[in-house]
């Protein structure tokens, strides 16, 4: 199961959150990958 809880640019943000997260489940982990943005069709 995923679970996304933001689209971060910058690592500290994303890092942030990871912290918050990790209060409520311990194995939670940051994956960095490309995401595209824009129309489909």
């Amino acid at each position: 199961m995923a679970l996304v809880a933001g689209i971060y640019q910058e690592p500290a943000r994303a890092d942030s959150a990871l912290a918050m997260v990790r209060q409520a489940v311990s194995t939670a982990f940051r994956v960095k990958t490309r995401l595209y943005m824009g129309c489909m069709h």
